[in-house]
């Protein structure tokens, strides 16, 4: 017979309600499932940045990004909530992506040979570095060219050499950072010398590529990975701007932003489905603009066909 039956959402609901760090174990342990299950869950959590990582003391910490701490006022002995979890800047949603801005334009400028922009994936990081390339009069294919998926060693190679005077972003390429003959390329193409020498001492190197060559180039990393989850010699090589935020700092991006997001609906049905799901933002498996965007999509079908909106909304994941 097998064991009890597992349910995710359940399961969600507590690691969300972690106001302080945990392990898998204590999450397995309050949800009453197997330590391996609740990695599982956890793991799909980490990977759609609900979750994220810190280490202390040589020690691993994890933290529920949408969680909050609870201490006591050394003043008043009140209880107060404060946000101390890892990689939660002290800037506000729109300072943050007001300096992203700002390093766009340095590499634009050729003033820095490499920034990195990780974060929470759905908050909107491609179309801000696209708007700030294009703000700096930079077309895409022409001053500069954008790689998406998976690209292997040599593939990398390839690219760096074929642009090495040009600017390349790197979108949603995260094998790059998974892999040790990338990762050695990539140190050499963001090395802080003057002179940025690649180097492939391989028998398999096709005729059309030389052994070596000088990369001149400028990259731009974007990436769904949290900050600790990149190599820290690559790190160490450029400048990054981690994006992750709350699912409460999202909803604030999203007042930001609200204009330009499903810019064909009137600000005002904007309004009323953006302060419905801010009160429900902890309801949702993953949490992003898209989520927003989903339920604006709802409100107008459920507008159309008489139904209620908000009820419509509760089937969504």
């Amino acid at each position: 017979m097998g064991g009890p039956r597992i349910d995710p959402i359940k399961v969600r609901k507590i690691v969300l309600e972690q106001t302080g760090c945990f392990t898998y174990q204590d999450i397995a342990r309050l949800a009453k499932i197997s330590t391996a299950s609740a990695h599982k869950i956890q793991a799909d959590m980490f990977a759609a940045g609900d979750i994220i990582l810190d280490h202390k003391q040589g020690k691993s910490k994890l933290y529920a990004i949408s969680g909050s701490v609870q201490t006591p006022n050394p003043i008043t002995g009140e209880i107060e909530e404060s946000k101390e979890n890892a990689f939660i800047s002290s800037l506000s949603p729109a300072e943050r992506f007001k300096y992203v801005g700002a390093l766009v334009g340095m590499v634009a400028q050729g003033i820095s040979p490499s920034i990195m922009v990780t974060g929470l994936s759905g908050i909107g990081k491609t179309h801000l570095v696209k708007k700030h390339l294009k703000e700096n009069l930079l077309i895409e294919d022409d001053d500069y060219i954008t790689v998406n998926g998976k690209c292997t060693p040599l593939g990398l190679y390839r690219i760096l050499y074929e642009h090495q005077h040009q600017r390349i972003v790197f979108d949603d390429c995260d094998s790059i950072f998974k892999d040790l003959d990338s990762l050695n390329i990539l140190k050499a193409a963001l090395d802080s010398y003057a002179v940025r020498k690649v180097d492939w001492r391989s028998s398999k190197l096709p005729d059309d590529l030389e052994s070596s060559f000088e990369f001149e180039g400028q990259i731009i990393f974007i990436s769904n990975l949290t900050a600790d989850r990149i190599d820290e010699a690559v790190k160490s090589r450029t400048i990054v701007i981690d994006l992750q935020m709350s699912r409460k700092e999202i909803c604030e991006h999203l007042w930001n932003i609200l204009d330009d997001v499903e810019p064909h609906l009137e600000r005002s049905v904007k309004e009323i489905v953006l302060t419905s799901v801010e009160k429900t933002i902890n309801t949702f498996e993953q949490f992003n603009i898209r989520t927003f965007m989903k339920a604006c999509k709802i409100y107008q079908g459920a507008q159309l066909g008489g139904h209620d909106w908000e009820e419509m909304l509760k089937v969504v994941i």
